[in-house]
């Protein structure tokens, strides 16, 4: 999507131009991969593991500490997205090494959540088979498209982002239906009032903006905007948990909301609470705002 820079009132195309290699394309994400995702950077051309490992171009870890394995794709490297879920395999059949990784990094304390590895794949364009390919394979796997523009400017744009299959850790997922959506079971699962809230509360959050997309796991749904966590909903039969990835003082009169430091979660976040009833979505989508507000 072309860019205009206005001058006295007139809009002048802002003309594309590109890294000089792979390399420059690599060591910029990685500079910048808090910024621009959430995710903190681990190493570079990390070997897997084994007769049968390989090299993959970037690990790190997202806010849930997920494993977030990224590849980049230059010029003609059609199978690069074979190859990172190839690399998810041998990560998963060699978990130690990932999690040494970690700990030279962040320290023995660090624990990393196998229940939802990602695979990145950050390139220039797509085309129409390998956007068709990753929706038939199912899976935790983002495609995102990059133009850089001269006058140092540079957009980001999430073309794909699969749904999260979160079972044992390096369990294969072989049976179709696991591949659909893992949410689903859930929703099932909750009785009508249940489900009736739930989806009103997910509706709200859906209108907010029309950029904001929706990332299924097995328990719940998290709510992004561009490549950032603001909110996840866990629904139960009678309620509706708020997970608030929000950082900073919120604002909370009725003081609902509580710290989630030290009890853990599957979600990313700092704050919580629960929404019981109709009349509640109101304030509770004030507190959502507010850590949408956050991403933008």
């Amino acid at each position: 999507m072309p860019i205009y820079q206005i001058k006295n009132g007139i809009a002048e195309k802002i003309e594309t131009e590109d890294f000089k290699n792979e390399k420059e394309l690599q060591e910029f994400v990685e500079k910048n991969l808090k910024e621009l995702y959430e995710i903190t950077f681990i190493a570079s051309e990390f070997w897997t593991g084994g007769s049968e490992g390989g090299s993959i171009d970037t690990i790190g870890i997202d806010e849930s500490n997920s494993p977030v394995i990224i590849e980049y794709k230059w010029g003609q490297r059609e199978n690069v997205i074979n190859q990172g879920l190839y690399y998810i395999d041998r990560v998963l059949e060699h978990r130690e090494r990932f999690e040494l990784a970690a700990q030279k990094k962040f320290g023995k304390a660090v624990s990393i959540n196998w229940r939802q590895p990602r695979l990145m794949i950050i390139a220039k364009n797509y085309s129409k088979y390998d956007q068709y390919a990753v929706k038939r394979m199912g899976g935790n796997i983002e495609l995102i498209r990059y133009t850089p523009y001269k006058g140092g400017l540079i957009q980001f744009e999430t073309v794909f982002s699969g749904a999260i299959i979160a079972g044992k850790p390096g369990e294969a997922v072989e049976k179709k239906e696991k591949l659909e959506d893992p949410f689903q079971k859930r929703l099932n699962w909750l009785s009508e009032d249940g489900k009736k809230l739930y989806l009103a509360l997910r509706e709200e959050i859906l209108g907010i903006d029309k950029e904001i997309t929706e990332k299924h796991f097995k328990s719940g749904v998290s709510f992004r905007y561009g490549n950032r966590t603001f909110v996840s909903l866990h629904p139960h039969k009678s309620n509706t948990r708020v997970y608030l990835l929000y950082k900073g003082e919120l604002n909370d009169p009725k003081k609902i909301t509580r710290s989630v430091k030290g009890i853990g979660t599957v979600f990313a976040a700092t704050r919580d609470f629960s929404v019981k009833t109709y009349d509640e979505i109101p304030y509770a989508m004030e507190l959502i705002r507010q850590a949408y507000k956050k991403t933008i």
